[in-house]
């Protein structure tokens, strides 16, 4: 059985502004030197149109819990993107580069309008670890993870959009 994760934060900018900084370079530094990976690298990047197509690998400097680590000896991973910007939203598929077969975590990034000049991200899904014994503390490791890392995104963004504004 999936866990199931949704995390929800508003901001000072209307969805479209939110997109058009979301995938530049000046605001994904910020977000991810917070989130202290140590490494960061763009795998692809396609404007189709009406999709953005991204790949990023990533490896944390945060490490797994000595029990997990005996299981999951890399924690790295690759974070596959398309964004649909007709809808708004975007699908993510994570994938972890050790037992990448065991793994199951996806879901959508939405950004919505949340009232005159503001809006509200949902980042919402399912993981599901299929690692005999561990599997169900891997998935809440992984989700605690990522709220925590979706609170510190969440200050990085409201200063750079407070940033913007102060700067126009």
């Amino acid at each position: 059985m999936a866990l199931h994760y949704r995390f929800e934060h508003e901001f000072d900018c209307d969805p479209k502004t939110f997109w058009d900084f979301f995938f530049t370079e000046d605001y994904n530094a910020e977000v991810y030197q917070a989130l202290r990976m140590v490494e960061r690298k763009m795998l692809e990047f396609k404007d189709e149109g009406p999709t953005i197509r991204r790949s990023q690998r990533f490896k944390p400097a945060v490490s797994l819990p000595s029990v997990l680590q005996k299981v999951i000896p890399d924690s790295s991973y690759t974070e596959r993107n398309v964004f649909h910007k007709d809808k708004s939203a975007m699908d993510v598929v994570i994938e972890p580069v050790a037992m990448a077969s065991k793994f199951d975590m996806r879901g959508t990034f939405t950004v919505t309008p949340a009232g005159e000049g503001r809006c509200k991200r949902v980042f919402e899904g399912d993981v599901k670890v299929s690692i005999m014994l561990v599997g169900g503390q891997v998935e809440k490791f992984m989700v605690e993870q990522m709220k925590t890392s979706y609170e510190i995104a969440t200050k990085v963004t409201r200063d750079f959009i407070a940033k913007r504004k102060a700067k126009a």
